[in-house]
C-alpha cells in the first residue's frame, strides 16, 4: 500500500529537497545532541545571532545551555585531517526572537566544509548557497562580498583604527553621506573618499560589479580580494549558476572570525535573509585549529509562511448545493472538474472568506 505524506510547511518541503542536494555532492549528515556546556558558547557569543542563551542547571550542577547556534558545535568536534570534512544538518536552534516573544526553537539547514579550501570548494559552497535557493523559490538573490576588499582599502587609505568599526557600521547601512562626513573629518583625501562612496554604492551582477571595482584605486590587499571574486564568477559563470548572484559590499560579519567571501541569500516575499554564510577561518584558530572552513544555514522559520499567498484561490470551483440535487449529480459534476485539473469544493453556503475562481450553483427540479 503506498501513502502520500503531504508536508506541512514550504520549510519542511525545502529540508527535503536540500538533503537530496547536500548528499548528491558528498557531505554527509551532522546529527548533534541539543545542549553543551554555557563557557563554550559564552567564550563565542560574538559569533553566535542575538545575545541571550537559554541556560540549566544539570544534575552534576554544571551550567548547561540549549544549543543556539550548530557551527560552533560542528567546529568543536572536527577532525581537522588533510581530508575535507563536508556535513550538512536540520537541527534546532534556540534564540530569543525579541524581549516579549522570548526563547523559540528554529529550524535551521545548512553545510560546512572544514579543511584545506581551495578555489574549487569555495565555488562549490557558494554554488549550492545559489542553488540552494533557486530550489526555495524562482525569485531568489544572493549578494555576495569579500571581508578582504574593505580591510584592503582601509589599509591601503591609511584609514584610523578607531574609525573603522563605525564606518563599518555606516558600510552596513549603506549610509554614504554619514561615512563621508567621518572620513572627511577624519582627514582622508578627497579620493579616498570618493572610492569609499563608491564602494559603499556599488551593487550589481558579478561582471558588471567586478568591472567597477576593478576602475578603482583600492590598493594590492583589496585588489587581491577582487582577484578572488573574479576566479570564483569564472568558476560559477562554467556552471551556468551566477545568473542571480549579485555583488555588495555592504555585506558584512565580524573580522575576528570570518575571512574571504561572505554571502547572504533572499527570496521574494520575505523581506529578511533566508541565508547566511561565508568564509570563517577566524573561527577556527580562535579554537586552536588551523585549518579552513566555510559554509552556510538555511533559516526554515522563515519560510513558515512562505508560499501561502502564492495562489489567489482557495478553490478553483465552488459548487453550491440547496439540497434539491440529486447526490449523484452532483458528485458526476465534481468529477469531471476534479479530472480536468482543478480544485473543488461542495457545499450548502459560501464559507466566510473562502476564495473561489468561479461559483456554480446548482438547480434541481422542483
Amino acid at each position: 500500500m503506498e501513502y502520500n505524506v503531504k508536508l506541512q510547511s514550504a520549510g519542511e518541503r525545502a529540508m527535503f529537497s536540500l538533503r537530496t542536494l547536500f548528499e548528491s555532492h558528498g557531505y554527509r549528515r551532522y546529527r548533534m545532541s541539543k545542549f553543551e556546556e554555557y563557557d563554550f558558547y559564552a567564550q563565542n557569543r560574538s559569533f553566535i545571532t542575538g545575545s541571550s542563551i537559554l541556560t540549566f542547571t544539570d544534575t552534576n550542577g554544571r551550567l548547561m545551555a540549549l544549543k543556539p547556534d550548530v557551527t560552533l558545535s560542528i567546529i568543536k568536534s572536527a577532525r581537522c585531517t588533510p581530508a575535507l570534512e563536508k556535513v550538512y544538518y536540520n537541527e534546532s536552534v534556540y534564540r530569543a526572537q525579541d524581549s516579549l516573544a522570548g526563547f523559540r526553537e528554529i529550524q535551521q539547514t545548512g553545510l560546512e566544509c572544514i579543511g584545506d579550501l581551495d578555489l574549487y570548494t569555495i565555488c562549490e559552497v557558494v554554488s549550492l548557497a545559489a542553488e540552494s535557493l533557486t530550489m526555495i523559490s524562482s525569485e531568489s538573490i544572493l549578494d555576495i562580498s569579500h571581508m578582504g576588499l574593505l580591510s584592503g582599502f582601509f589599509e591601503a587609505s591609511g584609514t584610523p583604527a578607531e574609525l573603522r568599526p563605525t564606518l563599518l557600521r555606516l558600510i552596513e547601512a549603506k549610509n554614504a553621506h554619514e561615512a563621508a562626513q567621518l572620513c572627511s573629518g577624519a582627514g582622508m583625501s578627497d579620493e579616498n573618499i570618493a572610492t569609499l562612496t563608491a564602494l559603499i554604492e556599488l551593487r550589481g551582477n558579478m561582471a558588471t560589479a567586478l568591472s567597477r571595482l576593478e576602475s578603482l584605486n583600492l590598493g594590492a590587499a583589496a585588489m587581491g580580494a577582487v582577484m578572488e571574486l573574479e576566479n570564483i564568477a569564472r568558476v560559477l559563470d562554467s556552471t551556468g549558476s551566477r545568473e542571480n548572484i549579485f555583488i555588495d559590499l555592504s555585506l558584512q560579519s565580524d573580522p575576528g572570525y570570518y575571512n574571504g567571501v561572505v554571502f547572504k541569500g533572499y527570496v521574494g516575499g520575505i523581506p529578511s535573509a533566508i541565508l547566511s554564510g561565508g568564509r570563517y577561518d577566524g573561527l577556527l584558530r580562535k579554537m586552536g585549529r588551523t585549518a579552513g572552513a566555510i559554509g552556510f544555514a538555511i533559516y526554515l522559520d522563515l519560510l513558515e509562511h512562505f508560499g501561502e499567498n502564492e495562489s489567489q484561490y482557495d478553490v478553483d470551483v465552488l459548487i453550491l448545493d440547496d439540497g434539491s440535487q440529486d447526490p449523484v449529480e452532483i458528485m458526476r459534476m465534481a468529477g469531471e472538474l476534479l479530472a480536468g485539473g482543478e480544485s473543488v469544493r461542495v457545499d450548502r453556503h459560501v464559507p466566510a472568506g473562502l476564495k473561489y475562481r468561479r461559483l456554480i450553483r446548482t438547480e434541481g427540479r422542483q
